[in-house]
């Protein structure tokens, strides 16, 4: 496996850069749309949005951590980027030493009732998949 530099990743680059520019965060399909032009693609399929979800949840780092929650104004979920003394402050799924965590609060927006993190993410990837599929990337 070749070990790839964590701030060299385009999905990095850009949570980071949103997070400095003090926005709240990006779309998985946005990420995943992203990552595909960087490999010269223009659609892709589940597959590719497990990939980045594998490659943001192997990261290890212990200034920031990856979120994926929920914007209440576009009423998506969103992947963002913190500063990780700030986790103490979030209602989360994971232990506190993860890099790649899941906020409560997006299991009470996508109204699932009896969910867990794996749960969570096998919606959310299925909600993605047709984005991606068509190429639409916001």
């Amino acid at each position: 496996m070749i070990s790839v530099d964590i701030e060299e990743t385009v999905w990095f680059k850009l949570l980071n850069e949103w997070r400095r520019r003090g926005r709240r965060g990006l779309t998985l399909p946005f990420l995943v749309g992203a990552v595909l032009r960087e490999q010269g693609r223009s659609t892709g399929n589940k597959s590719d949005i497990l990939a980045l979800l594998n490659e943001i949840e192997s990261q290890e780092d212990d200034q920031r951590i990856v979120l994926f929650g929920w914007c209440a104004d576009l009423r998506t979920p969103l992947l963002h980027m913190e500063h990780a003394e700030h986790r103490m402050y979030l209602d989360l799924f994971e232990p506190a030493d993860e890099f790649f965590v899941v906020e409560k609060s997006l299991g009470t927006n996508l109204q699932l009732t009896d969910h867990d993190k794996a749960g969570l993410l096998d919606v959310v990837v299925e909600n993605a998949t047709q984005p991606v599929n068509e190429g639409r990337y916001r």
